[in-house]
């Protein structure tokens, strides 16, 4: 263009006054019409000017060194992390623009700009990285503290103190069906209202019975080495770094607060507090502070 020349279709959308009606359309190949308006400067300055600009570039960039983006490893936790307050999921943002970049979680209905949006209040992830690791270390300690105890399975010392409470409550329902079934033997033939009582408690009684072989059932199942949470952290290396496979293996939820401490729900949970509970009743029973019964998810029938 400063030497008079024009280039036309190397960009599709310019338009231009041509001496040449023939080269009004486009071709779809640029083409180049000399001599189309009255030169600035000599194409031999021209093409001089542009031999210049190029060592200035040249010169430029070997004294220029390129900014190295920080650092930042991405988040570990996909989909787990939810807001306290309102359950609501938790926004991962990364800052780069400081010396020292860091990342953050923001509560989803402030991102949303929702009615009943959580007050800002962000919470920066290498903060919740060393919590949520002593926590998930705290659950390996405890299952392999679980394990040593249940070493040597059915012939432990701790299954057997269980087993035993749970054959003593089904030891006393049985006696209790079979005092109550004498009982009504022994009844007046004329005494209706008494044989209906016994025939309540009777049913009350078998009830109690069927739940207590239930939980036993239950027991020999669930109390053994092959329960999942117990499976799950006894295989967690002493040394592991928190990464997205062990954040799925391990974690279910976190919870985060803006004034409470975070709270971690870790995989099946369910199983844990089934051993924990069960480690509780021979623990009773080996103290002497509770009497020996069955422990049910069902309300006794008698009351």
């Amino acid at each position: 263009m400063y030497a008079g020349a024009l280039v036309f279709g190397r960009q599709r959308s310019a338009m231009y006054v041509f001496h040449d009606a023939s080269l009004k359309r486009w071709t779809g190949e640029e083409q180049v019409i000399e001599n189309h308006h009255e030169a600035l400067v000599s194409k031999e300055d021209f093409e001089r000017a542009q031999v210049m600009l190029e060592m200035l570039k040249a010169d430029f960039k070997s004294k220029t060194t390129v900014r190295q983006e920080p650092d930042m490893a991405p988040t570990p936790f996909v989909n787990v992390v939810r807001c306290g307050h309102c359950g609501r999921s938790m926004l991962h943002t990364r800052y780069k623009s400081t010396r020292t970049p860091y990342s953050t979680y923001i509560c989803s209905s402030h991102r949303m700009k929702l009615p009943d949006a959580c007050p800002l209040h962000p919470i920066r992830l290498d903060e919740m990285l060393p919590v949520v690791k002593q926590t998930l270390l705290e659950e390996r300690s405890l299952a392999q503290s679980i394990a040593a105890q249940m070493e040597g399975g059915r012939d432990s010392n701790v299954y057997k103190r269980i087993d035993h409470v749970f054959q003593n409550a089904i030891d006393s329902a049985t006696d209790a069906i079979r005092e109550n079934t004498q009982k009504a033997i022994s009844l007046p033939a004329d005494a209706e209202e008494e044989r209906a009582t016994l025939a309540a408690e009777q049913a009350a009684l078998r009830q109690q019975l069927v739940d207590a072989l239930k939980e036993k059932t239950r027991f020999k199942k669930t109390f053994t080495a092959d329960n999942p949470w117990l499976t799950l952290f006894c295989s967690v290396p002493a040394d592991f770094e928190i990464t997205k496979e062990w954040s799925r293996k391990l974690i279910d939820q976190i919870d985060l607060y803006r004034d409470a401490p975070l709270k971690v729900t870790v995989k099946c949970l369910a199983d844990k507090e089934k051993l924990l509970s069960y480690l509780e009743i021979g623990k009773e029973e080996t103290d002497g502070t509770k009497k020996p019964t069955a422990p049910t998810d069902q309300p006794d029938p008698a009351v």
